[in-house]
């Protein structure tokens, strides 16, 4: 008997957990990054800070706001909550932390960028995390962090 074929076009883990579709996976990333800017804006504005102090303030909170994903139960953060994804599995804290990193880095691409806004952002979902998820089912960071992938809560 064979494996299905782990794709982000919605293949399937098993009937009962579908794999996170990769429009699914964006629209979660969109989330934490409009939540945590809910709570970096007024920083930023309150002690009218430079923008590449603002850009800290952002990271930094989206590593706080990961770790303290991490900490609460089901360690989901609240935009997995609103997209009704979860954990395929439990993978353990040493995983999810390395995940949390990995995101991080791959998350930064929205606040840095070379020739124009947005091109590494560009780049980075284009080139590698879509083409990542359409054929392992999982992100870069999903995919280094030891295979670790979401899945649709049923």
């Amino acid at each position: 008997m064979h494996a299905p074929r782990l794709n982000g076009w919605g293949a399937t883990l098993s009937d009962s957990n579908p794999i996170t579709p990769f429009w699914i996976k964006l629209a979660t990333s969109a989330i934490n990054v409009l939540i945590i800017a809910a709570m970096g804006v007024p920083v930023c504005w309150t002690l009218e800070l430079s923008l590449l102090q603002c850009k800290l303030v952002f990271l930094g909170m989206s590593a706080v706001y990961a770790g303290v994903a991490l900490m609460i139960p089901g360690q989901r953060s609240p935009a997995m909550v609103l997209m009704r994804v979860k954990w395929a599995e439990p993978y353990g804290l040493a995983k999810l932390m390395l995940y949390a990193l990995l995101y991080l880095a791959s998350l930064s691409t929205v606040l840095f960028y070379i020739r124009f806004p947005f091109d590494l952002l560009a780049a980075n979902l284009l080139l590698v995390q879509l083409p990542c998820v359409l054929i392992t089912g999982t992100t870069l960071h999903g995919k280094l962090a030891g295979g670790v992938t979401t899945v649709r809560v049923t």
